[in-house]
């Protein structure tokens, strides 16, 4: 019998990974857009699909990490 990872847990893993990159101190006041995010996370050898990542930072504004200036 096949098994897989919800959807649930998949976002809630990939969210706390990104979350976790974003909280290093080095990156501490950096502002982010679209292009800046997917560079930082493809050189730490993650890469999202734009539906994937959009859920990602739908979470981060959800849970307070990222704020929209």
């Amino acid at each position: 019998m096949p098994y897989r990872v919800t959807p649930t847990v998949w976002l809630k893993a990939e969210t706390d990974r990104v979350e976790l990159m974003l909280l290093s101190p080095h990156r501490q006041g950096v502002m982010w857009d679209a292009k800046s995010a997917k560079e930082m996370l493809r050189a730490a050898g993650l890469e999202y699909t734009p539906a994937q990542m959009q859920a990602i930072v739908d979470e981060l504004l959800r849970r307070g990490t990222l704020e929209q200036v």
